[in-house]
């Protein structure tokens, strides 16, 4: 068995089967499989300010983890993105102005949004 935990209602579930995106079977968020049995290089834990741009809109986000190869990000507001939305994603802090292809996002509650980017090469 495989547990894991949603990020948004916190509920572990067992999502053996193998396939790396799955609902949470209480809230409908969708869940992804640890990084080890989906990602080439390891993420790192961060807690950066950072602003995404979708079109010419200017998002504020934080950075909560990173790799060579891409980032997560947390905004405070309500944003939707769709699945290999191009956007550029600026982390002065860190020296990163680059653009990014969305590969997962979620809306989630009140609380903003969630997003999973990798880096364009």
């Amino acid at each position: 068995m495989l547990f894991v935990t949603c990020r948004r209602c916190r509920k572990s579930f067992d999502a053996s089967s193998g396939h790396p995106l799955k609902k949470c079977p209480l809230c409908g968020a969708p869940v992804f499989l640890p990084e080890s049995s989906r990602r080439n290089t390891e993420r790192v834990e961060i807690r950066k300010g950072c602003v995404l741009f979708k079109g010419g809109l200017g998002l504020d986000a934080t950075a909560v983890d990173i790799s060579p190869a891409g980032a997560g990000v947390v905004l405070k507001e309500r944003q939707s993105f769709e699945p290999d939305e191009e956007i550029r994603l600026v982390i002065e802090e860190l020296d990163i102005d680059t653009t990014a292809r969305v590969v997962w996002s979620d809306v989630g509650s009140e609380k903003g949004s969630t997003a999973g980017l990798v880096f364009s090469p």
